[in-house]
């Protein structure tokens, strides 16, 4: 039996708001959250090196014990996925059956004209619990604010056929992780109230975990979750939620591994970390998920930013149980291997294509510093693109992913800057013809194992009453590759200010929107930052509240005086709340 619902989160408020979380009757919306020792269903059974109270075992019948795989010890568990990448472009692609395949459900349509529907094409998403609580710092001059956040996300099922799976999950996975980090948040709250009534400095503090995900379809889930800093994956084939290891998926482990080795030697990680990944995959000890077209393994270089590495399986289809592999919806995103390698038919010879992508450095006339330009390979054939949409390609080369909208090959090639930010560079593929600038873009959301073009989002950092994200969610399906913003919001969760005085403003609906009704905020409210419309001007917040509920969400106008300041409520926003940066250095 499921559990009621006994509440529903913010969270899933700022979702609803995006136009594309409201679910249907009948679904789960929300966990309600218990202290550990009132959750009946953890399972904290793991490696002799990991907490119980932070790591979870699922039943017998459903997986095996988890293990770390924070240094030596990685889990054991994995699921499939689609093959299409290969090492030379004689290698025969491995079929795209999107037109047949059993994926097809979580596939791509444009999300519905009506903003309170949930796309059908979203098997399962990542949905989070958040909270957060703000007190002013007494004894900062300044007027900083100390906080205390919890962030948990979890995976949710839309289609009802898989509800029993869903349960599954969170009574094994899920619910016992965000029990203890609930029970965590709570006490640093109450440390933190106690601190702010006594007068004393309180410490601000973060209680989460991060999931990441490489497949969630009818046919394969696969996931892992990072806890403390270990890592811990989960894989399972979804009709029958049974759960698969590395000896499902691949027939010869050894050899297999050489291939692991290969493939992390020719990218830019050394020898070391190579042999280092491939044994753990030879031992049948690599933490690993699946995507459509390969393996993904956790890297254990410490000084990398590249959490999982991917191993293609196109090209070693001997190696491999090719039945979880080469199942496309009917739009989809393939991230390129770890040596930035892809092979797809995107000529359309029904032969695999080569390509690669990779930014190097060159000297402009009449400039001291080195700019950069971006190579893209196709079979051999290169081709170089300098300072596109006029900017400068001075970064470090990021990532890049092949998306396909339903009729074209779109590629994304992301660089990221000094300061952390990055830029986006979107080519249509046409055949063996030099590829066509698209556009510029700017910010990806950080997800770089798993994308639906039918809904993804972008992002943009924000000073705006702190530091914090703002997503927006987009589509990439609309023909000229370059994402349509399916809301008129950005959506954020950031732990906010506190205000300093009474502030007009209205109140918003159950999907963050403004209302008629008009409110007046009374001063020493504690807010969080849930949404933002830089068109419409408005910034909405929400009411911290203190148990429990639901908090009481508000918007406010946003505008700009003669000397451009930010005005919240028509009030200069470091008047307005205490602890406001008044540059993006403050």
């Amino acid at each position: 039996m499921k559990k009621q619902i006994a509440l529903i989160l913010s969270a899933v408020l700022v979702l609803s708001m995006c136009s594309c979380r409201r679910e249907p009757s009948g679904t789960r919306t929300t966990r309600e959250t218990k202290d550990p020792e009132e959750s009946s269903t953890s399972k904290t059974e793991t490696t002799e090196e990991t907490s119980e109270e932070t790591t979870e075992e699922t039943t017998e019948e459903t997986t095996e014990t988890p293990t770390s795989a924070s240094s030596e010890d990685t889990t054991k568990e994995t699921s499939g996925s689609e093959s299409e990448t290969s090492e030379t472009s004689e290698t025969s692609e491995t079929s795209d059956t999107s037109d047949t395949s059993d994926t097809s459900e979580s596939s791509g349509t444009n999300p519905s004209a009506d903003p309170n529907e949930v796309p059908a094409y979203l098997l399962s998403y990542v949905d989070h619990i958040r909270k957060g609580t703000v007190v002013k710092d007494k004894t900062s001059d300044n007027g900083k604010s100390a906080t205390s956040t919890l962030d948990c996300p979890f995976l949710h099922f839309n289609d009802k056929n898989y509800s029993d799976f869903e349960e599954k999950l969170y009574e094994e996975i899920f619910d016992p992780l965000i029990a203890s980090k609930t029970s965590e948040y709570n006490k640093c709250v109450e440390d933190l109230n106690k601190a702010d009534a006594a007068g004393t400095s309180p410490e601000s503090d973060t209680f989460d975990y991060s999931l990441d995900r490489f497949r969630t379809d009818s046919q394969i889930v696969s996931f892992a979750i990072i806890n403390c800093g270990e890592i811990y994956t989960y894989n399972y084939n979804t009709k029958t939620q049974a759960p698969l290891t590395i000896d499902d998926v691949v027939k010869d482990r050894s050899a297999f591994a050489k291939v692991v080795e290969e493939r992390v030697f020719a990218s830019f990680f050394g020898s070391d970390t190579a042999k280092m990944i491939a044994h753990d995959f030879s031992d049948g000890e690599a933490a690993f998920g699946l995507t459509y077209d390969g393996i993904y393994l956790y890297n254990p270089d410490l000084f990398s930013s590249q959490i999982w590495l991917k191993i293609p399986v196109a090209g070693h289809e001997d190696l491999v149980n090719m039945d979880y592999f080469g199942k496309t919806p009917d739009v989809y995103t393939l991230f390129f291997d770890v040596d930035q390698t892809l092979s797809k038919d995107v000529t359309g010879d029904g032969k695999a294509d080569v390509l690669k992508v990779s930014f190097e450095e060159y000297t402009k006339d009449g400039y001291d510093f080195p700019s950069a330009k971006l190579v893209i390979g196709i079979n051999g054939q290169t081709y170089e693109f300098t300072d596109p949409a006029d900017n400068d390609l001075t970064a470090n080369f990021e990532r890049a992913f092949l998306v396909f909208d339903g009729n074209n090959y779109n590629l994304y090639c992301t660089c990221k800057a000094t300061d952390a930010e990055e830029d986006t560079y979107v080519y249509r593929l046409n055949g063996e013809n030099e590829p066509e600038f698209c556009g510029f873009i700017g910010e990806f959301i950080e997800d770089k194992y798993y994308m639906d073009p039918s809904f993804c989002n972008t992002y943009y950092r924000s000073f705006m009453l702190s530091f914090h994200l703002n997503y927006m969610p987009v589509s990439l399906t609309q023909g000229d590759g370059l994402p349509t913003n399916l809301s008129e919001y950005y959506t954020s969760y950031a732990p906010g200010p506190i205000s300093k005085q009474e502030l007009a403003g209205v109140m918003a609906d159950f999907l963050g929107k403004p209302t008629d009704k008009k409110v007046t905020v009374p001063a020493e409210t504690t807010f969080a930052i849930v949404g933002y419309s830089p068109e419409r001007g408005e910034i909405v917040l929400e009411k911290l509240p203190t148990t429990n509920t639901i908090g009481e969400q508000y918007v406010f106008k946003v505008t700009e005086d003669e000397d451009y300041n930010t005005l919240i409520a028509g009030v200069p926003d470091f008047e307005a709340f205490y602890g406001i940066e008044q540059d993006m250095w403050g």
